[in-house]
């Protein structure tokens, strides 16, 4: 079984990476509109690794063009 934790801060991250999260989910905007991934210096600690993200209200991407190319 793969553990997934979400969290919106860096400080989340660290802890759910403590807690041994095989997978973190990087959130903004909480459930307003389902956890948007986060734009500035979170987002940018991330980037470089593969991560799902959505940064817009559509269907997560796991894939690194999309990751890369602006919405």
């Amino acid at each position: 079984m793969r553990i997934e934790l979400s969290t919106d801060t860096v400080e989340g991250a660290i802890a759910a990476d403590g807690l041994g999260a095989d997978r973190i989910e990087l959130c903004s905007a909480g459930v307003v509109v389902g956890a948007l991934t986060p734009e500035g210096k979170l987002d940018e600690v991330v980037l470089g690794e593969l991560i799902p993200t959505r940064p817009h209200g559509n269907r997560a991407s796991q894939k690194r063009d999309a990751l890369l190319r602006p919405s």
